[in-house]
């Protein structure tokens, strides 16, 4: 009975650190996020602003026609284990995801987006 005490703690501390620091690699990526990235400007250019409460905005810009310039706000969450962003445009149905496969440099965030499995499109930013 006193071996069975001492497994269940045993596994309790495994577990409470292995959570902690998921926690603290999620925290991490998270706060090398915070701000905005932008493509290079070019006609059409995107931009993201992650904020450190999860909320967040995409602008589609259109320097030729500013009148086609749109603001997309979401949400989103990361997974530091798999290097995955999941967002979710507020405009969108709750079960209708984005997932991104991100790499993140102090001033580089590359986002490769996947739809249906297959990867759909790659956006290269850079830290503003």
């Amino acid at each position: 009975m006193k071996n069975i005490h001492i497994i269940i703690t045993l596994l309790l501390i495994f577990f409470t650190c292995s959570c902690s620091k998921n926690d603290e690699e999620n925290n991490d990526l998270r706060s090398s996020l915070i701000g905005s990235w932008a493509e290079k400007p070019s006609r059409e250019q995107f931009i993201f602003t992650f904020n450190k409460d999860g909320s967040g905005i995409h602008e589609s810009l259109n320097s030729k026609y500013p009148e086609y310039t749109h603001y997309y706000p979401f949400t989103y969450k990361i997974d530091s284990k798999t290097m995955t962003l999941t967002i979710h445009f507020d405009d969108k149905p709750q079960d209708k995801l984005s997932l991104y496969k991100i790499k993140v440099t102090e001033n580089t965030l590359v986002m490769h987006l996947y739809e249906h499995g297959e990867l759909a499109d790659t956006f290269y930013l850079f830290k503003q």
